[in-house]
């Protein structure tokens, strides 16, 4: 699961930065289809981010309390 995860958040960073290219952007088409696709992608990328996130934070709080 969290592989999925992983690879869904490299194809938000890919379509984040393909949504930049002027190409993409004077294809109207081309440009829509990722944004659709950007957007539903959008919750599920930041879920995970806030997992990893408070994952590492316990992950350190477990360090400090080891070093006490």
């Amino acid at each position: 699961m969290f592989e999925q995860l992983s690879v869904a958040k490299e194809r938000y960073q890919a379509i984040n930065d393909r949504l930049m290219d002027p190409n993409v952007v004077s294809d109207p088409k081309q440009y829509a289809e990722l944004m659709k696709e950007y957007k539903n992608l959008t919750p599920i990328v930041e879920k995970y981010r806030e997992y990893v996130k408070a994952r590492d934070d316990m992950e350190e709080a477990r360090t400090m309390l080891d070093e006490s």
